[in-house]
C-alpha cells in the first residue's frame, strides 16, 4: 500500500500514463504498463491518464440538469 502511494506521490505513476498514450498497441510496454495499471483502482489510472480533464469538461458540457 505504500509503496503504491509513494509511486502515484512521486509523479511515476503520472508519468505511465503518459507513456501509456504514445505506447504503441501490443508491445511488451503496453503489457508491461496494463500490469501497473491492473494494481490501482480504475478511477486513479483515469484521473492519471492524461485525457482525464478534457473527458471531463466533455461531461459537463454535455451534462444536462432538470
Amino acid at each position: 500500500m505504500e509503496l503504491r502511494k509513494n509511486f502515484i506521490s512521486t509523479g511515476g505513476f503520472k508519468r505511465i500514463q503518459e507513456i501509456n498514450c504514445t505506447a504503441s498497441a501490443d508491445t511488451k510496454l503496453k503489457e508491461y504498463i496494463n500490469e501497473i495499471n491492473k494494481l490501482f483502482p480504475p478511477d486513479v489510472v483515469n484521473y492519471y491518464s492524461p485525457d482525464f480533464q478534457k473527458t471531463m469538461m466533455k461531461k459537463v458540457d454535455d451534462f444536462k440538469s432538470d
